[in-house]
């Protein structure tokens, strides 16, 4: 019968949970902000509390 051993090691160095955790996080911040700047700025939907005054103000006096 064949005898079961390991025949590799596993890596020493593992990165910390926290590296993965962070480096995802940037990744999907990146991609949401690529993604939010191929909107056209005339379809942005206005996101703070300065732009909804901006805009009511550009609209009134239209």
């Amino acid at each position: 019968m064949a005898d079961a051993r390991m025949t590799h090691r596993p890596p020493t160095h593992t990165p910390p949970a926290d590296d993965a955790d962070r480096r995802l996080g940037q990744h999907l911040l990146d991609v949401v902000r690529a993604q939010d700047a191929a909107i056209p700025e005339h379809r942005r939907v206005p996101r703070t509390a300065a732009e909804m005054r901006a805009r009511l103000g550009r609209e009134e006096v239209a």
